[in-house]
C-alpha cells in the first residue's frame, strides 16, 4: 500500500487522512521520496525531436542543460521554449498529465573569445496527478448530498543555473553548469490542501570532442542532492477529534481535538550521464545516437538502474530549415515486485525555421510509439498510457 500511494496522491492522502498514523512515522528513519520516472521534463526541442540525442550538436539551444561543452554563441543571444503534456489514463482512476509547461527552458547567452556564458532557467521536473469529480455521499444521502470533491497533485522543481564553456579550439571543449534546484509542491482534496517547498544543488559537466571533420561525440554527467521539505497544511477538515476512553476508563467524557501541522518529505534524484555520437553523412543530413544511463537503485531498493537507447537525423534540406526526426526509450526502473512499471517508447519529430535574420522557430513533438503497464496490486488502465509532449521555442540573435 505505501507504495501504491506514493504513486498516487501519497502526499495528499496520507497527510490529510491518515494523520494519526503518520504522526509516529514523523520521527521514523523512512521519508517518502516524490521524484519518479514519469515527469521529467524533456528540455531542449531540438535535442528531443532527434529521437533525444542531446550530447553532441555545438551550439545546441538548451546545451547549458543537456551538455554544457555545447554552449557556443557568436552572439548575444536569448532562448525560450514551452510545452503541453497531453492527459492520459494512470491508474485507480486518475489522470497523469494534461499541463502547460510555462515556460519549459530559457537562456541568456554571451560570448567572450572561446569562452561562452548562460544563465538559465529549466523546468527539470513536472509531476501532475488529478481525479474526480466525485459525488459526496453520507449515511443519511447515500445518493449524493450535490457537492462534488476533486483531488490534485502536482511537484514542480524550477532549477535556476549559471553555465560557462570553455572552447580549447574548433574540436575540443569542455562545460560546467552548477545552481540551484527549487520543489514546489502542493496537494489539495476538496476543501483541503497541502504545500511545502525546499531547495538542492545541481552540478552538470560535459565533454565535446571532434576527431575528424565528420564525426563529433560528446558526454555529461548530472548530480543532484537531495531536497527535504516539510508540508503545510490548511483547510477546514484538519482537526481530528481524539477519545481517549478505555475499557478501564469506560466513558470519561473527555474529547481532544488535534490539529495536523505538517509532515516531511524527500525528493531524491538519480544520478545520470550521456554519451553519445553524430556522423555527418554528407552537408545535407547527419544521423546520430546516444546511450542514456540512471542510477536509480541508490534511491531506493525498489528500484533498478537503467540504460535507455536514443537515435536521431537531422536534414538540411536548405539553408534555413532543418527536419529532424528520432526515436527512444524510456524503461521505468521499478522491480517487478513493486506496484506499477510502465516502459515506453517514442518517436520524435521537429522542424527549425529561420523565419528571419536572427530569429530562429523551433517546434517538435515526442509521441508515445508503445506503452507497457505492469502493476502488482491493482489493474492498469483500460487505456494504453500515452505520455504525449508537443513543445515551441524561439530563438534570437541580437
Amino acid at each position: 500500500m505505501r507504495l501504491l500511494l506514493n504513486h498516487i496522491f501519497f502526499p495528499l492522502i496520507t497527510t490529510l487522512f491518515f494523520s494519526d498514523m503518520l504522526a509516529a512515522q514523523t520521527t521514523s528513519p523512512y521519508t517518502t521520496n516524490v521524484i519518479e520516472p514519469l515527469s521529467f521534463s524533456r528540455i531542449g526541442i531540438s535535442a528531443w525531436a532527434s529521437g533525444g540525442v542531446r550530447t553532441v550538436e555545438v551550439g545546441s539551444p538548451a546545451a547549458i542543460f543537456n551538455n554544457p561543452a555545447l554552449l557556443k554563441t557568436q552572439t548575444l543571444s536569448a532562448y525560450t521554449e514551452f510545452g503541453k503534456r497531453s492527459e492520459t489514463d494512470y491508474i485507480a482512476d486518475t489522470k497523469f498529465g494534461g499541463q502547460f509547461l510555462l515556460p519549459n527552458f530559457g537562456q541568456v547567452t554571451t560570448t567572450f573569445d572561446n569562452i561562452n556564458v548562460a544563465l538559465g532557467y529549466s523546468n527539470l521536473y513536472d509531476k501532475f496527478f488529478s481525479f474526480g469529480p466525485y459525488p459526496v455521499t453520507t449515511v443519511d444521502q447515500p445518493n449524493g448530498t450535490g457537492e462534488f470533491f476533486t483531488g490534485k497533485t502536482s511537484v514542480v522543481v524550477h532549477t535556476i543555473t549559471a553555465s560557462v564553456s570553455y572552447f580549447f579550439d574548433d574540436n575540443l571543449s569542455v562545460g560546467l553548469t552548477s545552481g540551484v534546484n527549487i520543489v514546489s509542491a502542493r496537494d489539495e482534496l476538496w476543501k483541503s490542501s497541502a504545500e511545502g517547498s525546499g531547495t538542492g544543488m545541481i552540478l552538470i559537466a560535459g565533454f565535446y570532442f571532434n576527431p575528424t571533420e565528420s564525426f563529433h561525440v560528446g558526454s555529461s554527467v548530472q548530480l543532484l542532492n537531495d531536497i527535504s521539505y516539510t508540508t503545510k497544511m490548511s483547510g477546514r477538515d484538519l482537526l481530528r477529534i481524539v477519545d481517549p476512553e478505555t475499557v478501564a476508563t469506560r466513558n470519561n467524557s473527555i474529547i481532544n481535538a488535534r490539529t495536523v501541522n505538517g509532515f516531511p518529505f524527500i525528493a531524491k534524484f538519480p544520478l545520470t550521464a550521456q554519451a553519445g555520437f553524430k556522423w555527418d553523412i554528407n552537408e545535407i543530413v547527419s544521423v546520430m545516437a546516444e546511450v542514456d544511463y540512471a542510477e536509480w537503485s541508490s534511491i531506493s531498493s525498489n528500484y533498478d538502474n537503467v540504460i535507455n537507447n536514443h537515435f536521431g537525423i537531422a536534414v538540411e534540406p536548405i539553408q534555413f530549415l532543418k527536419i529532424r526526426g528520432g526515436y527512444f526509450s524510456q524503461l521505468d526502473p521499478a522491480k517487478p515486485t513493486t506496484t506499477i512499471s510502465i516502459n515506453q517508447t517514442f518517436w520524435t519529430v521537429g522542424v527549425e525555421w529561420i523565419a528571419f535574420p536572427g530569429i530562429t522557430i523551433i517546434g517538435g513533438t515526442t509521441q508515445s510509439l508503445s506503452s507497457e503497464t505492469k502493476t502488482r496490486y491493482i489493474s492498469a488502465p483500460k487505456e494504453p498510457f500515452r505520455q504525449d509532449l508537443y513543445l515551441l521555442g524561439l530563438l534570437y540573435n541580437l
